[in-house]
């Protein structure tokens, strides 16, 4: 047992938790299977107060070893970020070459990166400054604060502005919507802070739910300069066993175009979207992605397994579906090795070819748009699946939590990319490849700690040299050196 308390993950003193550590997402993830955390899990950042009230009330007594341990591990990463005193934290990474695929928890992005952060929590309000400086970055951004944010609590509504990472999804590979494959996008935010049910019986039927949205502005160097994007996301759980995600974004406004309330309603509203109400391309007021995600835990009914579903359509509805389908599917498991850990385990397939709705199948479409043309990306990186368009993955995955301060993640992915073969010229485009190409790659990452600290050391390992963001990309080992303090 204290061995556990020394390994439990190391968290900064946040009012959320950020999807940056795919070990405290698989204990997580553990908890929710037990029943002990009841709150919708699948929408990143979480408010920490929405675990909160769980964990103070979970009965111990009643938890098997597996459980208890990942229970253990939780419970400390709350309480250290529930700490109202200033924390912060410094890394150094030192890598062979920038990250080409990205996932959840993966962390520094390029080459040489150096962070320093502090942060404070307090009654009401919480802040973080994070500051990296990187060597050789492909989008020229040498010093960046990605990472950094300002917000304060009002009755159960935090608002804030900064740039954090989201991940909206039940997905572990990807998230085709919004993950943390692009670097932080500026943006106010509003999100539900604690996810309690509704007490009405109108509604209570929900379950407990959450909710966010936020206007971020994209970068300059591109089609439409300093475009603004917008996001939001209802995630809630009328069963236990059950979850369900509603997502949608847009990109819209940006120099040259309106960004009045008007056009803001017509987006809400997508009546004048794709040439709608007679309006011509070059009215179109945003580039929309929605859809819908699905987590079904049947560990509820005896079977050891979750599985889930993401469906994401772009731009144009037919008969209020959204068109231009790509699909994600998985299957977890969380296992107890006695005298060894806790493990999970994930089978996940995603396709970024365009499957259609009602006959309708385009290539070179998804993320793009005829207005729009930079897509759905920020800083040439997508802001949905960090493998682009027109293309299919699957991956087998490893996450694994041991009692000697080691946490450990294996996974194999088989990759078709670019299928169709072809790639926007000029804005857009996809930035991983120009033309089909298949690949088999390895990630393998190991964490130590030790007191106040840990080393990450990661190894990226493919079958074929690749040319992406305009780099030939090879082979990857990094080295990453973090101290909390």
């Amino acid at each position: 047992m204290i061995m556990i308390l020394l390994t439990s993950p190391i968290a900064s003193s946040t009012p959320f938790i950020e999807p940056d550590n795919r070990w405290l997402r698989s204990d997580i993830q553990t908890l929710v299977e037990a029943g002990v955390i009841t709150a919708p899990v699948t929408q990143w950042p979480i408010m920490w107060a929405s675990l909160g009230g769980d964990l103070e009330s979970a009965n111990i007594s009643k938890m098997n070893e597996k459980v208890n341990n990942a229970f253990i591990r939780v419970n400390k990463a709350y309480q250290r970020a529930s700490n109202s005193t200033i924390q912060g934290h410094q890394s150094i990474t030192a890598a062979t070459d920038a990250a080409v695929f990205r996932e959840f928890g993966d962390g520094a992005r390029e080459e040489t990166e150096i962070e320093s952060a502090l942060d404070w929590v307090g009654e009401s309000f919480a802040a973080k400054l994070q500051f990296q400086a990187v060597n050789d970055p492909f989008d020229d951004e040498e010093f960046r604060l990605d990472g950094s944010y300002l917000g304060f609590v009002w009755g159960n509504w935090v608002f804030s502005g900064g740039a954090v990472d989201r991940w909206w999804g039940p997905g572990w590979k990807n998230s085709l919507i919004l993950s943390n494959n692009a670097r932080s996008i500026p943006a106010l935010s509003i999100q539900r802070n604690k996810a309690t049910a509704f007490e009405t019986p109108w509604l209570s039927w929900i379950g407990p739910w959450t909710f966010e949205t936020f206007m971020g502005q994209l970068e300059s160097e591109r089609a439409i300069s300093n475009a603004l994007i917008w996001g939001a996301r209802g995630t809630f759980k009328p069963a236990q066993f059950l979850e369900i995600g509603l997502s949608r974004t847009a990109i819209w406004g940006g120099d040259g175009r309106s960004k009045g309330f008007s056009t803001f309603i017509d987006v809400l509203a997508s009546t004048n979207e794709n040439g709608g109400n007679g309006l011509t391309t070059a009215d179109d007021p945003s580039n929309q992605q929605a859809g819908v995600d699905i987590k079904w835990n049947l560990n509820h009914f005896g079977v050891p397994l979750s599985t889930y579903l993401q469906y994401i359509g772009d731009d144009k509805l037919i008969d209020g579906i959204p068109s231009k389908a790509i699909v994600s599917y998985g299957i977890e498991s969380s296992q107890f090795i006695a005298n060894w850990g806790s493990y999970h385990l994930f089978l996940e397939y995603s396709n970024t070819s365009v499957s259609g709705f009602k006959g309708i199948r385009t290539d070179d479409t998804i993320f793009e748009h005829s207005l729009f043309q930079s897509g759905y990306r920020f800083r040439g990186r997508t802001i949905g699946p960090t493998f682009d368009n027109d293309s299919e993955v699957i991956t087998l995955g490893f996450i694994g939590s041991n009692y000697e301060n080691q946490e450990l993640s294996v996974n194999y992915s088989y990759m078709d990319l670019n299928r169709d073969n072809s790639n926007k010229t000029g804005f857009g485009g996809n930035p991983i490849t120009d033309t089909a190409f298949e690949l088999n790659t390895l990630e393998l990452r190991y964490r130590f700690y030790m007191t106040k600290s840990y080393f990450d050391i990661e190894a990226s390992l493919y079958d074929d040299d690749i040319t992406a963001f305009n780099l030939d990309m090879s082979n990857r080992l990094s080295v990453t050196y973090h101290y909390e303090f």
